[in-house]
């Protein structure tokens, strides 16, 4: 099972989108200006909070734990 991170610090809309119409769980690194803050935006209007992340560290550890535990992707495709 696959998963996608967003670029940092220019978050990608079409990424996104992307991600979301394959059904993949996405993890975005949300930052203080619009372009650092546009994934995470779609992402919470979809109310997709927990694929938002606000930290480097947090962006790497979410992404190690989706990797290390597939069956944690299940849970956030369901979620999508």
């Amino acid at each position: 099972m696959l998963s996608s991170l967003d670029s940092f610090p220019y978050t990608g809309a079409t990424t996104i989108v992307d991600a979301l119409e394959a059904n993949l769980p996405i993890v975005t690194l949300t930052g203080e200006t619009l372009r650092e803050d546009l994934s995470a935006g779609m992402l919470r209007a979809c109310e997709l909070n927990h694929c938002i992340v606000r930290s480097i560290d947090a962006y790497l550890e979410r992404a190690r734990l989706l990797a290390n535990h597939p069956e944690l992707l299940l849970v956030t495709l369901l979620a999508v």
